[in-house]
């Protein structure tokens, strides 16, 4: 009896071996395919930020060159006012154009050319630009 009880006793603990080893063998594949999904979801992640990356370098680029663009835009408008302007005094400074009614050609107009100075062009200037204020002499 001793020894059946003793024999029984190594099978139990033998079984229970057996069900503890193939316990273990089911956690470590469960561990294991976690640790691989992990391993795949950091590198998708680790992609996303070099993308991420990528394109926080091509928007600071792309804002960079934006802004150089607005500055010469910027430029280039007040080369042309200026030129408008500059366009404006040189045709004042050559001629001011004159329209009157001539009461003795029988109130027809006529165009009459006068020569101005610079300084007559620039205040007719400021008076095209600002007809509300007075013109400094």
């Amino acid at each position: 009896m001793l020894y059946a009880t003793h024999k029984r006793a190594e099978q139990a603990l033998q079984k229970v071996r057996d069900e503890l080893e193939i316990r273990v063998k089911e956690r470590t594949e469960e561990l294991s395919q976690a640790n691989a999904l992990l391993k795949q979801e950091i590198a998708i992640r680790a992609q996303a930020e070099e993308n991420l990356m990528t394109l926080h370098e091509q928007l600071k680029e792309a804002n960079k060159n934006l802004e150089l663009a607005y500055t010469h835009m910027r430029e280039a408008k007040a080369s042309i006012v200026q030129d408008i302007q500059n366009t404006r005094l040189g045709v004042f400074e050559q001629i001011l154009i004159h329209f009157k009614k001539d009461r003795s050609s029988g109130g027809q107009l006529q165009v009459r050319f006068f020569p101005v100075s610079s300084k007559t062009a620039k205040m007719l200037l400021a008076l095209m630009r600002h007809p509300e204020k007075e013109v400094p002499q």
